[in-house]
């Protein structure tokens, strides 16, 4: 039976298609780009006051010209608070998919209460 190493408090854990299954985000040959594009699909005003935002509102760790860290303002507050985690899962996300399935169980309820 294999022993699985448990997520510790300082890490993030990602899925993007890097790797085939969920990984630390940012280790080995995941860049965090995807994780990061998907923070600033979700709320990107975290965004705003980034160390790696470009003057033209541009992610450079989305880009590739920085690695994804702690320096990085979404990575903190998702550190700090694992708010994004607990509301929407492991990221990416498919934002479109996630709204659907929200406004899908909106409406189902709203039938089911009348």
């Amino acid at each position: 039976m294999s022993k699985q190493r448990l997520k510790r408090d300082t890490e993030i854990i990602c899925i993007c298609p890097t790797y085939d299954h969920p990984h630390r985000l940012g280790g080995g040959k995941c860049t965090g780009a995807e994780w990061c594009q998907s923070i600033r699909e979700i709320d990107s005003y975290a965004c705003q006051t980034c160390n790696f935002s470009s003057p033209d509102s541009t992610c450079d760790v989305v880009t590739g010209i920085e690695e994804v860290g702690e320096k990085c303002e979404c990575v903190a507050e998702e550190l700090r608070g694992r708010q994004l985690e607990e509301e929407f899962g492991y990221l990416p996300l498919n934002v479109n998919k996630y709204m659907n399935d929200k406004m899908e169980s909106y409406y189902e309820e709203q039938e089911e209460s009348n």
